[in-house]
C-alpha cells in the first residue's frame, strides 16, 4: 500500500489539474493523505505567475522536504515547475525526485514508475 499526498497551490486550474492527477492515480493500492509524515509520495502542484506564488512554491518544497518521512519522494508539477525547471533541477534537485511537465500529467503513472 502506498500513501500519496498532494498540495495544490495557486489558481482554480491547478486545483482541477490536481484532482485529475488524483483520478489518474486512483488505485486500490494507493491511499491519499494530507499528513506529510505518512506519505510515500508528495506531489506539489505549483503556480509560477506572480512573485508570491513563486516563493510559496519554493517554501512548500522546503517544508515538504524537511517534514517528509525518510524514504518519501517529492514530485513537483504545475506552472512553476514548467517555467523554472532548470532552476529547480540545479537549486532543488537534491530535494526533488521528479519534475513533471504539464503535458505529462496524463502519463504521470509512467513517471512515477521510473
Amino acid at each position: 500500500m502506498k500513501v500519496v499526498g498532494i498540495i495544490s497551490l495557486g489558481c482554480c486550474k491547478n486545483l482541477t489539474d490536481s484532482e485529475n492527477i488524483l483520478g489518474v492515480l486512483k488505485n486500490p493500492n494507493i491511499i491519499f493523505s494530507n499528513k506529510l509524515k505518512e506519505c510515500d509520495l508528495i506531489i506539489i502542484n505549483t503556480c509560477g505567475f506572480i512573485d508570491s506564488s513563486k516563493q510559496e512554491a519554493l517554501d512548500t518544497i522546503n517544508e515538504c522536504y524537511s517534514k517528509k518521512k525518510d524514504n518519501a519522494k517529492i514530485l513537483v508539477c504545475g506552472c512553476f515547475a514548467q517555467r523554472y525547471k532548470e532552476i529547480l533541477e540545479s537549486d532543488y534537485g537534491h530535494k526533488i525526485d521528479a519534475i513533471v511537465q504539464i503535458k505529462e500529467y496524463k502519463n504521470i503513472k509512467n513517471v512515477l514508475e521510473k
